[in-house]
């Protein structure tokens, strides 16, 4: 017995074993690294007439070997806007109300978060957008990580 005690006490020294290790994944999970979570944005149409919808599926992908805490300054975590010559014309997050409290996501090694996002083809004001060539942009608003926003383009037809 005393020999078994003696090597798990070794173990432990040694970081192979861990007992009654409550938040072992704590620090990994209060300081996700930059490239850890990715974020992906694709659409089910690269081209559109006027007021046609387009289905953004917009992905965030934890690429970290451990679990990640995410912190954001509202209840708002993601958004999609849409841009023609730098200029927004949509935002998904436009007509929701979100709570200004600070909330966290816990995102599993490896875990994909998908949503599905449906602007309109219009404006944020409900006119149709004129024909030309836009830029859906997605973005993780979470405050202690930096995450590169995903970009695509999309053209308005006549």
């Amino acid at each position: 017995m005393t020999r078994i005690v003696s090597i798990a006490v070794a173990l432990m020294m040694m970081g192979v074993l861990t007992l009654g290790c409550n938040g072992c994944d704590e620090r990994a999970m209060d300081e996700p690294q930059e490239g850890d979570i990715v974020v992906v944005l694709r659409a089910d149409r690269g081209q559109l007439e006027p007021g046609q919808d387009v289905v953004f599926q917009l992905e965030l992908h934890n690429l970290a070997q451990t679990p990640v805490r995410l912190t954001f300054a509202s209840e708002m975590e993601y958004d999609v806007v849409v841009s023609i010559e730098k200029t927004p014309v949509w935002s998904w997050s436009f007509d929701y109300e979100f709570e200004f409290v600070k909330t966290q996501r816990v995102m599993d090694a490896g875990q994909i978060l998908t949503y599905d996002l449906t602007w309109p083809g219009t404006a944020q004001e409900g006119h149709e957008v004129e024909p030309g060539v836009y830029e859906a942009r997605a973005m993780l608003l979470a405050t202690n990580v930096t995450v590169e926003e995903a970009f695509m383009e999309l053209t308005v037809v006549e």
